[in-house]
């Protein structure tokens, strides 16, 4: 048989402000990717974050983000990864702009509370498995993977910036996923099952992710939340009050750049990898 490890699933938050840079809410003119480029950050008025002013539009959140996990997939085969993001529907391709609600490449996420229409849940991108590394870094490259120019609806595959921030369903959407997971685990007793929410907001769709951890909490899953260029007091205590529901960490853990949030990352996997006794 083949070694027990530990699975990680990441619920990635997609929402539109993740194409803000770091330091305000200020859009960057695209999203970082080879369709959307957007633009470079001035280390200027006060805020000089990793990557500016180095002519690369990797400013945004979404960028950033995406960066500091494709560094800890690539670097850790220690653990099974699985890949969320926001709910979204498929559409002709469109950069996105200033409007952090409208679509985003290919995509287009929830709109107003309560986020009807199936949008108050996440999609599952990547599922559990040992080899999986190449489809979840895919998603996270910066580029389509479209051979033909601009992907047609449904073909572009990458996670993009759009819409509100359904915390709650998402962090429901996941327990769904883990729950139909390890009924079929013959080594579910031994594996630990680890939920990492990385968002840089608050819940804006009506739901309640507070409730949605605890029961997480309930079902035997363990639930860090890493919060990503959170600033604002109010955002942290809501942050915090979805990581303590967990039952073990009193608040989230924050980030500002990709090297921070791939340094938090790692630290939780050390902490997750099973070690032969």
């Amino acid at each position: 048989e083949g070694d027990v490890r530990a699975r990680l699933l990441f619920v990635f938050d997609s929402s539109g402000s993740m194409n803000w840079n770091t330091c305000a809410d200020d859009f960057t003119g695209g999203d970082g990717t080879l369709e959307c480029p957007g633009d470079d950050l001035a280390c200027a008025g006060g805020c000089a974050p990793s990557g500016c002013g180095d002519g690369e539009p990797n400013d945004s959140r979404l960028a950033k983000a995406k960066s500091g996990l494709s560094q800890v997939v690539a670097g850790f085969g220690e653990v099974e990864y699985g890949l969320m993001r926001f709910h979204q529907r498929a559409m002709e391709f469109a950069c996105p702009t200033s409007n952090a609600s409208a679509q985003s490449g290919g995509w287009q996420g929830a709109g107003a509370a309560p986020c009807g229409g199936g949008f108050d849940e996440a999609d599952l991108l990547v599922g559990f498995s040992q080899e999986n590394q190449p489809d979840l870094l895919a998603w996270m490259d910066g580029d389509s993977e479209s051979p033909t120019g601009m992907p047609a609806a449904g073909c572009d595959f990458e996670i993009r910036g759009t819409g509100t921030t359904p915390l709650a369903g998402s962090l429901a959407s996941a327990e769904t996923y883990l729950d139909d997971v390890q009924t079929g685990d013959t080594a579910a007793a031994c594996r630990p099952y680890v939920v990492i929410l990385i968002t840089d907001g608050v819940e804006t769709c009506g739901g309640d992710p507070v409730s949605a951890a605890s029961s997480l909490s309930a079902a035997g899953y363990t639930t860090y939340v890493v919060g990503f260029a959170v600033e604002d007091p109010t955002a942290r205590a809501s942050l915090d009050a979805i990581a303590a529901a967990d039952g073990g960490r009193p608040t989230a853990i924050y980030v500002s750049d990709e090297t921070e949030l791939a340094t938090s990352i790692s630290d939780i996997i050390d902490d997750t990898v099973l070690v032969e006794v």
